[in-house]
């Protein structure tokens, strides 16, 4: 089934959302103190894991104009935190949640741009 623009829209909006709550719950928050937080880096996994589950259902067209962002990655991390979630690395987690989300932001952000348009 292929998504529709309003889908899309939708699912960018949920994406954009994530990140945000990711940011805040992470502000103030170094790598050691976060390692040793065990809620902050569940929250963290839940919501990486709702970001690949989200950009699983954008559409094709939409993900083929960003490849800038590693999407089957995303999607993946989201079966580890879904299926295999012994096999968190929270380090690898704080990497994503404090730089690998800024490409995926700006993507989200140019696609909702240009579905108001």
């Amino acid at each position: 089934m292929k998504a529709s623009p309003e889908a899309d829209s939708l699912y960018l909006d949920r994406i954009v959302e994530l990140i945000q709550l990711i940011r805040e719950s992470l502000a103030g928050v170094n790598e050691g103190q976060f390692l040793q937080d065990r809620m902050a880096g569940d929250a963290t996994a839940l919501r990486l894991g709702a970001i690949g589950e989200a950009s699983r259902r954008l559409s094709e067209d939409l993900r083929t104009r960003h490849p800038e962002v590693e999407w089957r990655k995303m999607y993946g991390l989201r079966n580890i935190v879904a299926h295999h979630y012994h096999q968190l690395n929270y380090r690898m987690l704080w990497q994503i949640a404090t730089g690998a989300l800024d490409r995926l932001e700006v993507a989200c952000r140019d696609e909702l741009s240009r579905l108001d348009q």
